[in-house]
């Protein structure tokens, strides 16, 4: 709508969607009310909705139930109630949105750009509005103070990070900016100051709501785990970042193992990283943190890295059982001799003073003897044979080893001969030597001859 008489002008109805215009340079209204705006929303006009449109180039670019002065004919506006204005660009005009004594308007979202007085007017006809509600506008915004004050709700969604949130306010000629502030309840106002140079009166406005603070730099810090490693450690790294405008988990973070102020990682929102040093000495690793409005804050802590430890020493072998064997004194002997045996054990693992044998005497399988640590033993044989003898051994594993030889026996040898000749001889050489006189040995000698007789007659009977 380019060079139109007056516009869009909606009343006397609900509900009415007005969307999607163009409206350029036009002179004044559609019923010659003789103010140039682009749209204007006055009499019963109800629940009326100003969506997605662009003005340029005119005096007021939106006119809710106002106007500059009072028309007898029509009388004045004060029922254009519940009016939304949505997603609307405003540029090149003198006023932005002229808002009069109604009530439930909402501006939302709508973007103004060289604007000559003010973006909006609320000194609009039969006084201020009631119930006003502003979204997501864009900073710095010029308001015309009514001449009362007025409550005016805020609410934003997204504001442009490090912008000044600052409110102008003009009563008459006289323009004062203004800067955000909240109350310990949690209640947003501007204070509008007047220059101490100019008496002008001007109104206080209150905010419903908390506003929201700057941007500031978001915090990070990291923790690692093993806190101590060497160059084989695989070290995980954890960082911890937290922001007054953004979630956790949105904000990124990049690492810097060696404090070169070289970053060796990309920004990712992934907060765990993992890394291995192949020198030794004291790291200083660094991790930085980024929001969403472009704003860094880093942390840094140094990582002790020293030499690996040696390797373990080898496993020791497995288990081996024991070895043994022995010997016996006298080599050999009869049924009266008194043998002892003698063990010889050792073992990989244990001492031979602690490995335990057992004795069988005749190698029928049947252990004669308990375990015992004591190497020897004594064994008598009560028949003549050859005996097969066997130690076992068994060490602290349990394992066992046997070894057996082969032990003579031989019986007893015959009695003495009591008749032999040259102990009967022996004897009567004793006995001579033994008599002193003649008689003893004449007596002698007669007990000689006979008994050399008695062995005669024996010999001669064998024959």
């Amino acid at each position: 709508m380019i060079d139109a008489a007056g516009g869009i002008h909606v009343e006397s109805s609900r509900f009415t969607l007005v969307q999607d215009n163009t409206i350029y340079r036009t002179n004044r209204n559609s019923l010659a009310y003789g103010w140039p705006r682009a749209i204007t929303v006055r009499e019963s006009a109800l629940n009326a909705s100003l969506v997605h449109n662009t003005i340029r180039v005119e005096l007021t670019g939106i006119i809710i139930g106002a106007s500059t002065g009072r028309w007898d004919t029509y009388g004045s506006v004060t029922s254009a109630n519940n009016t939304t204005i949505r997603d609307n660009v405003i540029s090149n005009v003198t006023s932005g949105i002229q808002i009069g004594n109604v009530s439930g308007t909402q501006v939302i979202d709508t973007t103004f750009a060289n604007v000559g007085l003010q973006e909006l007017n609320l000194n609009g006809e039969g006084g201020a509005p009631r119930n006003l509600t502003l979204t997501d506008l864009a900073f710095p915004v010029r308001i015309r103070a009514p001449t009362e004050a007025i409550p005016i709700h805020w609410s934003w969604t997204h504001l442009t990070p490090s912008a000044e949130y600052n409110l102008s306010a003009t009563n008459g000629t006289t323009t004062v900016n203004a800067s955000f502030a909240t109350t310990a309840a949690g209640v947003g106002f501007v204070d509008v100051e007047q220059p101490r140079t100019n008496a002008t009166n001007l109104t206080v406005y209150r905010l419903a709501g908390p506003l929201p603070p700057p941007n500031a730099p978001p915090t990070a810090d990291f923790v690692w785990a093993p806190t101590l490693g060497n160059t084989s450690t695989m070290f995980v790294f954890t960082a911890q970042a937290s922001d007054d405008h953004d979630l956790p988990s949105s904000i990124q973070v990049r690492w810097d193992w060696t404090g070169d102020g070289t970053w060796d990682t990309a920004w990712s929102a992934n907060k765990t990283a993992t890394h291995s040093y192949s020198s030794i000495g004291n790291k200083t690793v660094v991790v930085q943190a980024i929001d969403s409005g472009g704003l860094t804050a880093t942390q840094s802590h140094v990582v002790q890295v020293t030499a690996p430890p040696p390797p373990p020493p080898p496993p020791p072998p497995p288990n081996a059982p024991p070895t043994v064997d022995f010997t016996w004194t006298p080599n050999s002997g009869d049924t009266t001799t008194v043998f002892t045996f003698t063990a010889q054990a050792s073992d990989d693992h244990d001492q031979p003073s602690a490995i335990q044998v057992r004795w069988d005497w005749d190698g029928d399988g049947t252990w004669d003897t308990p375990w015992s640590t004591t190497k020897t033993a004594t064994h008598t044989f009560s028949a003549a044979a050859d005996y097969t003898v066997a130690v076992r051994a068994i060490d602290s594993g349990g394992l066992t080893t046997s070894k057996s030889h082969l032990v003579s026996v031989t019986a007893l040898p015959p009695p003495p001969n009591r008749t032999n000749p040259v102990s009967t001889q022996t004897q009567i050489l004793l006995l001579l030597a033994s008599v002193s006189t003649p008689i003893m040995i004449v007596t002698a000698i007669g007990v000689i001859v006979y008994a050399v007789s008695r062995v005669r007659r024996r010999r001669g009977r064998r024959d």
